[in-house]
């Protein structure tokens, strides 16, 4: 995969694309981004979908106000998810493809990659403790992948 499929975003964003490796910084960036789009609310499921006002008193304007709400709603969460569509790899992309809601998408992939076991912990404290720079690799990678593990 070349760098440029590695990364993802629009002309203002390029971060790298979720892998099985780096789920902080790649949550971490796309939080800052979902934010400033007005997206994160969704993501995060505080932002839910409108209900439709029921009953035989609903008014017009109440109906309209709905569905100028549920259009807006519908809006930022397509947004929403072809933004975190967009910003993994497809070896990712299996855990979420067919997903329409956002806010399923999200946790399915922190509950995926963002594992806080005692096991995961203890494995990456080994692997922080035992990291050794490979001289196959540069020493600003090696020390991004020392970063990853802290």
């Amino acid at each position: 995969m070349s760098e440029e499929e590695k990364k993802t975003g629009s002309d203002t964003y390029h971060i790298p694309k979720l892998t099985e490796e780096n789920y902080r910084t790649w949550a971490q960036q796309l939080k800052w981004i979902l934010d400033e789009k007005d997206l994160l609310e969704i993501v995060e499921g505080k932002e839910v979908k409108p209900v439709a006002p029921e009953g035989e008193e609903v008014s017009a304007a109440s109906q309209i106000e709905y569905e100028s709400r549920l259009a807006s709603w519908s809006k930022k969460m397509k947004k929403a998810r072809s933004t975190i569509g967009a910003s993994v790899t497809p070896s990712v992309m299996t855990y979420i493809d067919r997903m329409d809601d956002p806010a399923k998408m999200w946790k399915v992939l922190a509950d995926r990659y963002n594992l806080k076991s005692q096991a995961t912990l203890l494995q990456l404290v080994r692997e922080f403790m035992t990291a050794k720079k490979d001289d196959s690799i540069d020493m600003e990678h090696h020390l991004q992948r020392v970063q990853r593990l802290k």
